[in-house]
């Protein structure tokens, strides 16, 4: 065979490798703060797009930006176990981890 077509084969072998894996995406949930889902929910009822100015007295409440701040961090982490996951399936060499090695991953990813 010539060579194109045998990297080409192999290019399909692995492809094919790659959907006979069972990935596992986790469901990731990015609950917004109750105050900011009001306001976007005020200006979107008033078409326009919310600003700053819109939180009144929020903007200067050490409370609420804590709570923000904590929301945040958990989006982040949320995000970050579908984005290693992603990660590993780009190059041609890690498609080929078997589920039990993704399952063993999942307990020694940052959460």
């Amino acid at each position: 065979m010539a060579p194109s077509v045998e990297k080409k084969m192999a290019e399909l072998e692995m492809g094919l490798l790659h959907l006979q894996q069972n990935i596992d995406i986790p469901e990731i949930s990015l609950p917004v703060h109750q105050i900011v889902a009001a306001v976007i929910k005020r200006c979107a009822d008033e078409s326009r797009k919310p600003k700053v100015a819109d939180f009144g007295d929020k903007v200067e409440d050490s409370s609420f930006l804590n709570q923000l701040q904590n929301g945040v961090n958990r989006w982040i982490k949320e995000i970050q176990k579908v984005g290693v996951i992603h990660i590993l399936f780009v190059d041609k060499e890690t498609c080929l981890l078997s589920a039990a090695v993704l399952y063993l991953l999942s307990y020694l990813l940052p959460y």
